[in-house]
């Protein structure tokens, strides 16, 4: 029961003293129910709105797990917008206050941005003295995550934010833990010449070698301090094999997603077959045969399935107007793979003038020049004057890409945007400089599995 308005996102609940608080789009609202039945709105908190105060969050710790030095930074942040962009404050739980914090030296309140590419939505919460994100990698609309979700698909890394003193700002990073998943070196190697406007191409990472990798690079600067390099990661390399279109098959999948059984007369019968087999032949042999469904229903087909329990039907394409649904248990499909000819991968292009680095992610090119399909976004951060190099970890994963620069001072997320999936063998690492004199270190190596056996599960042990 709420006196006052209510509305949505609540944030985490915290007690002071003899009642409890939580936060929501900006507002504070108090229990005195040890029940927590009744809450009154107590008015503004931060005032930020819709995106104001789910993750209310005690200040980050430093990477070594010690506090940030005494009276630099401020006892919480609190989200400003979908979970990647915080507000620094003080909360004074004497008279139940909020006071943004203005660093020494500065004029505005303190804000971090975690983000700088188009992963969205995302949640953050702390514990045992450590502070965690993670989100959504936007840019999937071929398809629904799960029933009534229809546009958020694979999630970002599991990042770890910290608070970094020379920096003076928060950073964020893969979780530590992630390295174990390492299943050993692809490649190792050190002062690699860049040529200008001539792609590297790392040995060892083509042909599907380095489609789940982590990959650590160290670009150190020509003399002048200035230049402008990236790399490109999940493309094909030139001249590689050209795809082979083949059928993408689930069986008795119950979390397959098809166009079947919906209204609007998307599927049309093909015949009757007594396996998965048999309806892929059918499928085969029919003209602008694209996709295909055997199902067996049992004794209740839907109506869509009513001519046979055994029907394979041919799944009309394309449909933009009706939603997917899930197939029934025992649910067979497949789709038709179409050649992918591009050479376009994933990748980070940065620019280092002045003693400050601009990055920005997006689509790429086995020659790595950083593309469209907007504008990318692009973030800065300084460079101090006893770092030599700059650093750079990237995590591929088939169709997903995790980046963070020197530390974590830049991180970003980008997603295979285009319905064509990225081939198996789509995984070149490539280097490129427009600046004469950058060397790099290289490392890369294989990534396993983060879940048990089954990869997937709808109840995880990790």
């Amino acid at each position: 029961m709420f006196e006052g308005d209510p509305g949505p996102f609540p944030g985490q609940i915290w007690k002071n003293g003899d009642h409890w608080n939580f936060i929501m789009q900006g507002k504070r609202y108090q229990s005195n129910d040890s029940k927590f039945h009744t809450w009154t709105n107590m008015g503004t908190f931060n005032g930020k709105g819709e995106h104001g105060g789910q993750w209310w969050l005690p200040f980050p710790r430093q990477a070594d797990g010690t506090p940030a030095p005494a009276g630099t930074t401020p006892n919480y942040i609190i989200n400003v917008n979908g979970g990647a962009t915080y507000d620094w404050g003080t909360y004074h739980p004497e008279n139940e206050t909020y006071v943004p914090f203005v660093p020494s030296g500065d004029t505005q309140p303190k804000t971090t941005v975690l983000e700088h590419a188009p992963a969205d939505w995302w949640g953050a919460q702390a514990a045992n003295d450590r502070t965690f994100m993670i989100g959504w990698a936007l840019g999937d609309f071929n398809g629904p995550a799960g029933p009534g979700i229809d546009f958020l698909t694979w999630l970002t890394l599991l990042r770890e934010i910290n608070y970094d003193a020379k920096l003076g700002d928060l950073v964020s990073n893969p979780t530590p833990e992630l390295s174990g998943l390492r299943t050993g070196s692809l490649v190792s190697k050190k002062a690699a010449v860049l040529a200008p406007s001539t792609p590297y191409h790392v040995d060892g990472t083509a042909g599907g070698a380095a489609a789940s990798a982590d990959i650590e690079l160290s670009f150190r600067l020509p003399a002048s301090g200035s230049a402008t390099f990236g790399a490109c990661v999940l493309a094909k390399p030139p001249g590689s094999a050209p795809f082979v279109p083949h059928w993408e098959v689930v069986n008795n999948s119950n979390a397959a997603y098809d166009k079947v059984g919906v209204p609007g007369n998307q599927a049309t019968l093909l015949g009757n077959a007594t396996d998965a087999f048999g309806c892929w032949a059918l499928c085969n042999k029919t003209a602008a045969c694209q996709e295909w469904a055997w199902n067996i229903f049992g004794d209740e087909p839907p109506p869509a399935f009513k001519n046979s329990t055994l029907a394979c039907y041919k799944i009309n394409q394309p449909d933009t107007t009706t939603p997917l649904i899930r197939p029934q248990p025992g649910a067979t499909s497949g789709k038709l793979l179409t050649a992918d000819t591009s050479a376009n991968g994933l990748g980070i292009s940065l620019t280092v003038s002045n003693g400050t680095v601009a990055a920005k992610v997006g689509l790429c090119t086995v020659n790595g020049t950083i593309t469209g399909p907007s504008a990318p976004t692009v973030g800065t951060f300084p460079l101090f004057a006893d770092e030599e190099a700059v650093t750079v970890r990237i995590l591929p994963d088939r169709s997903v890409v995790d980046f963070f620069v020197q530390g974590g001072r830049f991180s970003g997320t980008q997603s295979w945007i285009s319905g064509t999936p990225r081939t198996p063998e789509a995984s070149q690492v490539t280097l490129y400089t427009e600046t004469a004199g950058v060397t790099a270190d290289i490392d890369v190596y294989g990534m396993g599995c983060g879940w048990e056996y089954p990869s997937y599960t709808e109840n995880p042990t990790m």
